[in-house]
């Protein structure tokens, strides 16, 4: 059996005649159009662990890979010595004897994220350092799942041991019980439907999973004793404008999904589907559709998601956080309400400058319902639209430090508008991961002193069709993805590229690709992301 390489895309097997090169008589799948293709030794069976392969090439991997798959009892995950390969199985799993990782060694135990989080768990106890478990992959290929199955383990871990009391396997199962709890606040608020996931994280997380050794210094027992979650560039421009064919964030759908008359009522999100019929709202989806934020994209409905369930999962999590769910949903209507407040121009001295319309059609896009909601003052959140603050810093003595209010146009005012969404969402997020941080003990006092096992749960890359065009924000993802596979090829290929150098054997590296974004010291150039900065600093001032 052997491999045929189609064009570097694709791979079938087929038999070979050896002394030919042509197809065997009979053996399918085979054409004409592919004895031209490169043929390559194929693997007889495929195996748990890559390395172990006779033949080691891109299409035998592929194969192994897919031939794992496909099988009865659907095995998605692959070694590769250290690193383990997960492809999103699409379906619920038999759930997996947690145990059976702690009792035998991890050379005996399948491919699986447990041996992962058992290697990183005996590591730390065995050199006391802190351990790091990097998850990437593109969009929709299982990471934030795969975290969660991680996460489960290591707040579990503690307790599988035979070594642990009862009152610090209580303490470590509520600590654990509380991260996860979490999960669907992280969720609500930073993941959204894309075109490859229905439940795509727009966000990156770093968890930290805090541990302390075991009052008896002769155990070597670790107890978990807090947790952290840190999170990165949360897709803000989502908010305003979410690309063609995706939605917004979950949080906006679960709100208007919810059901609740009255909550909506008094958020103002009126008329709404649980009143009274209006004529003009035929089905929830015409509802949504009402609101700016949610209509842009063309998409407000996602077969794989119940919004209305996610809603009181959501409202559950906050409550067992503390967190005032009423206040929180205050300032999410008062978003949506935003996006649909409209200026119109003005003929006044300054020339043509945006007015706001006071009273807004349908839904209430009033700005004193957004000022309400928000907790500020209407003039306030009219001036911040309407008018430009300059400062002088030169000129004259008696100028210098002279402030001028001056009116934006139409276009402008617009943009403002979506800035102060964008930025009010984003500290709403900030804000909610402040407060879920305090309910999991983390100790930052002796941070320096207790290890920890991280979890990076990293944004996934994309490569859209050319008709969608990437979001900056998506360049920043995969710049970040570029730079993990950049460190992932320092540290845990670096013995092998050495070996390669000696033998004067070419090995790839991704260096070039990260080269034109960064800053560059060495000669004096500003990379992409520092010229994209200064422009927008010139855009802005005019």
């Amino acid at each position: 059996m052997c491999d045929v390489d189609e064009a570097a895309a694709s791979a079938t097997a087929a038999l070979v005649d050896e002394a030919t090169g042509g197809p065997v008589v009979g053996s399918e799948p085979f054409t004409l159009s592919t004895i031209a293709c490169a043929v390559r030794p194929a693997n007889p069976l495929f195996t748990a662990d890559m390395t172990a392969l006779r033949y080691l090439h891109e299409a035998s991997l592929v194969k192994n890979l897919h031939d794992r798959w496909i099988a009865d009892e659907r095995q998605p995950y692959t070694s590769m010595s250290n690193v383990l390969i997960a492809v999103n199985p699409l379906r619920y799993l038999t759930a997996v004897d947690k145990s059976m990782y702690v009792r035998q060694s991890l050379d005996m135990s399948p491919p699986h994220p447990f041996h992962v989080a058992e290697n990183a768990y005996r590591q730390l106890r065995s050199v006391r350092q802190n351990q790091s478990i990097v998850i990437s992959g593109e969009s929709g290929s299982g990471k934030t799942e795969t975290s969660k199955i991680i996460l489960d383990f290591l707040t579990d871990r503690s307790g599988l041991g035979s070594m642990s009391s009862g009152a610090d396997n209580a303490h470590e199962h509520a600590l654990g019980d509380r991260l996860m709890k979490t999960i669907p606040i992280l969720e609500s608020f930073g993941n959204a439907k894309t075109h490859r996931n229905h439940n795509s994280s727009r966000f990156g997380k770093y968890m930290r999973l805090q541990f302390s050794p075991d009052v008896d210094l002769s155990s070597t027992a670790l107890h978990l004793t807090g947790a952290s979650i840190d999170t990165y560039l949360l897709e803000t421009s989502r908010v305003v404008h979410p690309p063609t064919g995706e939605r917004n964030f979950h949080v906006l759908y679960e709100l208007l999904r919810s059901g609740d008359a009255k909550l909506l009522n008094d958020l103002k999100l009126i008329p709404n589907p649980y009143m009274p019929k209006d004529p003009r709202l035929s089905n929830c989806d015409a509802w949504l559709d009402m609101y700016h934020y949610l209509n842009r994209s063309g998409c407000t409905h996602s077969e794989f998601l119940n919004d209305r369930a996610n809603f009181q999962k959501l409202k559950d999590a906050l409550v067992f956080a503390g967190i005032d769910a009423v206040q929180l949903l205050q300032i999410v209507a008062g978003v949506l309400h935003l996006g649909n407040v409209t200026f119109y121009e003005e003929d006044t001295a300054e020339g043509l400058t945006a007015a706001i319309h006071r009273e807004g059609d349908a839904p209430d896009a009033s700005i004193d319902v957004v000022a309400d909601l928000l907790g500020i003052k209407a003039d306030d959140l009219i001036d911040a639209l309407l008018k430009k603050k300059i400062e002088r810093t030169k000129g004259s003595f008696q100028r210098r430090g002279s402030v001028y209010f001056v009116g934006k146009t139409k276009q402008q005012a617009a943009y403002s508008r979506d800035t102060v969404a964008k930025m009010i969402y984003n500290q709403v997020f900030s804000a909610l991961m402040v407060q879920c941080a305090d309910i999991l003990e983390y100790n930052a006092a002796l941070q320096d002193e207790l290890a920890y096992i991280g979890v990076l749960d990293i944004f996934g890359f994309e490569d859209f069709h050319p008709k969608n065009q990437n979001s900056f924000e998506q360049l920043l993802i995969n710049y970040a993805n570029e730079a993990l596979q950049s460190m992932f090829n320092l540290c845990i290929l670096k013995a092998e590229q050495e070996l390669y150098q000696a033998e004067n054997i070419w090995a790839p590296q991704n260096a070039s690709l990260l080269f034109p974004f960064a800053p560059r010291p060495v000669d004096g150039l500003d990379g992409v992301f520092n010229i994209a900065h200064a422009y927008a600093h010139i855009i802005y001032s005019l």
